[in-house]
């Protein structure tokens, strides 16, 4: 029954001539498929406010975390007068820490760095971190979302590894206009936790809340 009907479906001439007509533009239309596809993912991967700019703030930053994951336990209490976030912990599933996670927000002040003579908050930021001490260089970028419209602003990606195993990174903007800094710290047993990839996953549960001048 189902084979006579499939008998009955006419079937459409072959025309060899139309074969290589059609396969090219299949391919055309697929390439641009995925051309346009890549751009608009691209468009979205863009930061709002790209560290190449020089920001000023009207006030500090403020930083909230809220973790995904109940793996991630309040361990110590911020410190208002400098600036210092709480600290979270991140648990195995022996019990053992493997991770923390804190950050820290200020301004600089004084005569210690002249912001004055920066162009942009990228070479402000690099400035700053290795005035403080930092041994390596930013090594990329990655973003952070700073109002509830999930406006984005780029952080520089700082990592450092030490002697006894611990691996940092630390996600840093200095805005240049206003002396204004964020700093962005995730403290790790395996090196892997604290790359670029790692930070970035992270701070998709981190709201940094910024102001702009206009």
């Amino acid at each position: 029954m189902i084979g006579d009907l499939f008998a009955r479906i006419p079937r459409p001439k072959e025309n060899p001539h139309n074969v290589p007509v059609i396969t090219v533009i299949g391919t055309v239309v697929f390439l641009l498929t995925v051309a346009l596809a890549f751009w608009l993912g691209f468009q979205r991967l863009e930061p709002d406010l790209r560290i190449e700019q020089r920001i000023a703030l009207s006030s500090s930053p403020r930083v909230r975390f809220d973790p995904s994951s109940d793996t991630w336990q309040h361990v110590m209490e911020a410190d208002p007068e400098t600036g210092q976030g709480p600290q979270y912990a991140s648990l195995a599933a022996n019990g053992e820490d493997v991770c923390a996670f804190t950050w820290q927000v200020g301004a600089v002040t004084g005569s210690s760095i002249d912001l004055d003579r920066f162009d942009n908050d990228a070479d402000a930021t690099a400035e700053v971190m290795r005035v403080g001490g930092l041994k390596s260089q930013a090594e990329g970028s990655t973003q952070v979302v700073i109002d509830a419209d999930h406006t984005t602003a780029e952080l520089l990606y700082f990592p450092q590894g030490y002697q006894d195993g611990v691996y940092t990174a630390t996600a840093a903007r200095v805005f240049a206009g206003s002396g204004d800094y964020v700093l962005l710290t995730l403290l790790c047993a395996d090196e892997e936790d604290a790359s670029l990839e790692g930070m970035s996953e992270l701070l998709n549960d981190v709201l940094v809340r910024i102001y702009p001048t206009p």
